[in-house]
């Protein structure tokens, strides 16, 4: 379990140290416009469209997930090395989405691979309340470590207040990618296949194989299709349909977020970039309480009610920053960041895990990816726009969104789970 630990931790620090920093770095650095960094920050995320279900369709079907997670580190790593050198815009641009190309599978990989360690562990400790929350806790310990670095860094003379070089945040960022690389030769490999047994054997009775002096036990299920289009089908069933479409309008929400909150505070409030970090971290700060809880919250509302939760917080932040410039308020409104982040980062990768079986879980996480990867391009995207008229014309549009995605959760809330329903390898006749 320690290496998984450490592996959240990492993957999340290269995303502590990118995200708060990376739309005050192409400002400042770059000198890109407010509608520039919407439609590079967009384009960034094109990269988790490329990658995910390539690569958790060659975990499910046995292609080592640590020596994939360990190549797509390498990648991440020289990416974001090459940004801080490359001159033009659209040089720029390019670079970030060969990183994110190479950073997005990482998510989706060690989700299914802790899913599966997780199961190992159930199945030898039947009496464990270790869950998913346990281990993905140390991502958020590990983005709030750089959040809170940085500014430490920015803090040297010379370097202070609003004109500090915000491009030590991508060297920290591909410093991790090479931890991260490292790391990867301790995890665990997952359970290796049932055997799937030669398919011109499957369904025979007992009777027929004793007739021919074979063994009589029952015949193995031959799988008949590809992991990816085992997710599909079970992704297309009416509650998995809301949940989809619930979880892409929060993400385009958070996504957007993520990208002009730090404009706010560097440029509508003046606040220096070193404090974007620290500022960003509170909110992180407080989601570790809301992380650990998630088990008595999920048996109080289940997990479309502690989506339905975060959703309507979130609403009600950016509400607030839409309406008010007060620099205290907009720190202070970052204690609603923790059930937030339950709703698009912890809960959705549970759901979609109770909905898999074993042979396409990391498939299904892979898809996930690549739907929210559609959204989080169309909010950065299209809040871009909305922000070249004015930031309170942005925050509405978040809201907005926030909006339509409780609407969705509170539908889900009323329709029936079934769980893995359609997972079963489907046999040959």
């Amino acid at each position: 379990m320690r290496a998984i630990k450490i592996q959240y931790f990492l993957s999340f620090a290269v995303i502590g140290a990118l995200l708060p920093y990376l739309p005050v770095y192409l400002s400042k650095e770059r000198g890109f416009s407010d509608g520039q960094i919407g439609m590079a920050l967009g384009a960034w995320h094109v990269g988790g469209l490329l990658t995910p279900i390539l690569m958790t369709l060659m975990a499910d079907l046995r292609v080592s997930p640590r020596k994939l997670m360990a190549v797509a580190y390498l990648m991440s790593g020289v990416a974001l090395t090459v940004v801080l050198v490359v001159d033009s815009m659209v040089g720029v641009v390019v670079v970030l989405i060969l990183q994110s190309v190479a950073l997005c599978p990482i998510f989706a990989l060690q989700d299914g691979l802790c899913f599966d360690v997780l199961h190992r562990h159930v199945q030898s400790a039947p009496t464990t309340t270790l869950g998913y929350q346990h281990l993905r806790i140390w991502g958020t310990i590990g983005f709030i470590v750089p959040c809170l670095g940085i500014p430490l860094l920015l803090a040297e003379p010379g370097a202070t207040g609003r004109n500090c070089d915000t491009s030590v945040c991508v060297m920290l960022s591909a410093l991790v990618c090479l931890l991260g690389m490292i790391n990867c030769a301790t995890l665990p490999e997952p359970d290796q296949p049932a055997p799937v047994g030669d398919p011109a054997d499957a369904g025979r009775s007992p009777d027929d194989r004793a007739s021919e002096g074979l063994d009589t036990a029952p015949a193995v299920p031959v799988r008949t299709m590809l992991p990816t289009a085992a997710a599909l089908r079970q992704l297309v069933r009416p509650n998995m349909l809301v949940f989809i479409v619930g979880s892409a309008v929060m993400t385009m929400s958070i996504t957007a977020f993520y990208a002009f909150f730090p404009l706010l505070l560097t440029g509508e409030l003046m606040l220096p970039a070193r404090h974007v970090g620290p500022i960003v971290s509170l909110g992180v700060a407080v989601e570790v309480f809301f992380v650990l809880g998630l088990s008595p919250l999920r048996r109080r509302m289940g997990l479309a009610g502690v989506m339905l939760f975060g959703a309507v917080a979130h609403a009600v932040r950016c509400a607030v920053l839409a309406v008010l410039r007060v620099p205290l308020l907009a720190i202070g409104v970052q204690v609603l960041h923790g059930p937030t982040v339950l709703t698009v980062h912890i809960a959705p990768p549970v759901y979609v895990n109770d909905h898999a079986q074993p042979w396409f879980r990391s498939s299904m996480q892979g898809i996930y990816q690549v739907l929210m990867g559609l959204a989080r391009i169309g909010g950065v995207v299209i809040t871009g726009v909305a922000a070249q008229w004015s930031m309170t014309h942005a925050f509405w549009l978040i809201t907005a969104m926030s909006v339509a995605a409780s609407v969705m959760f509170l539908l889900l809330c009323w329709m029936r789970h079934p769980a893995g329903g359609g997972g079963q390898p489907p046999q040959r006749t």
